[in-house]
């Protein structure tokens, strides 16, 4: 953080082996230690500077899988393009957590949250073709359709908040 004085603190570690009369030897965290960190300059509202984004882009890599080969996809006839994407958020302060297959079985759920604590309209576009898109709840339920177009899905999203999404293909 940086203190009003202009001096920036950075505490990477603390060692307690005595809390509360709780004795804890083993909880002092000796031995070496290794810390990645970044620092990111931006005014003086933190939700103006992309630090969510930034932060989950350096703590989660992009990691890039290589197919020998062509692959053909069963729900869609011929062969992936070299640069393609299954999900974009195209508007909104929104951040996809998972695209994955149903529990059930019965096609796929987006799950995400809005990063910044304030109400915004999300706009998603999908890379393949869509049935239906439907608001759902952490147990994955039908819950009401959304309007689809041009295989996109616009809805309102208050701040923080947590939606999971059902896609029917």
């Amino acid at each position: 953080w940086l203190r009003d004085d202009g001096i920036m603190r950075l505490q990477l570690m603390r060692s307690v082996t005595n809390y509360k009369g709780y004795d804890a030897p083993l909880a002092a965290g000796k031995g070496d230690h290794t810390f990645d960190y970044a620092i990111a300059p931006h005014g003086p509202d933190w939700r103006d500077g992309n630090l969510i984004e930034m932060a989950h882009s350096y703590n989660t890599p992009l990691l890039v899988a290589s197919l020998p080969e062509p692959v053909e996809t069963p729900a869609l006839p011929g062969t992936l393009p070299a640069r393609h994407s299954f999900l974009t958020v195209e508007r909104g302060t929104f951040e996809v957590t998972a695209l994955k297959r149903a529990e059930d079985g019965r096609g796929f759920v987006v799950r995400g949250y809005e990063t910044r604590g304030r109400a915004c309209a999300v706009r998603l576009k999908f890379g393949f073709p869509l049935k239906s898109v439907r608001k759902s709840d952490i147990l994955e339920g039908d819950g009401p359709e959304l309007p689809l177009g041009d295989a996109a899905v616009e809805f309102p999203c208050r701040g923080f908040e947590i939606v999971t999404l059902r896609i029917a293909q």
